[in-house]
């Protein structure tokens, strides 16, 4: 649902919370559109872009309630649990990237589907 996304239009950006203005959700948008466009790969013998989704907002709770200790670990568990919801990347090309902000935990998490020789996790 976009508008518990905050946003009005279809996207890969989501900030419940406001924290972000109309045009740096929109500025963020195209910057994914365009890595989404120019950054390709072969995958199975078709050439495909990488999928790229941000999830910005103040805090991790109450939204989730992980089970892990340290806000690393929290982020990580939050961030695949949104990427498999979402449905970030094809499962076969793995080419899913999510990035998920944290402001209030102090936190910024990216979860790569098998492209960690371009952008490792932690």
């Amino acid at each position: 649902d976009i508008t518990l996304c905050g946003r009005q239009v279809a996207g890969r950006v989501c900030d419940p919370d406001g924290l972000l203005t109309e045009s740096a959700l929109n500025q963020a948008q195209s910057l994914i559109d365009i890595i989404e466009k120019e950054c390709r790969y072969y995958c199975k013998g078709e050439e495909v872009g990488y999928q790229v989704s941000l999830a910005i907002m103040g805090s991790m709770s109450p939204l989730y309630e992980p089970s892990a200790p340290s806000a690393k670990d929290r982020a990580k568990e939050f961030a695949t649990a949104l990427s498999d919801r979402w449905g970030v990347g094809q499962a076969d090309c793995t080419q899913g990237v999510l990035m998920l902000v944290s402001k209030g935990d102090q936190v910024v998490y990216l979860l790569t589907a098998g492209t960690q020789r371009l952008f490792p996790h932690g």
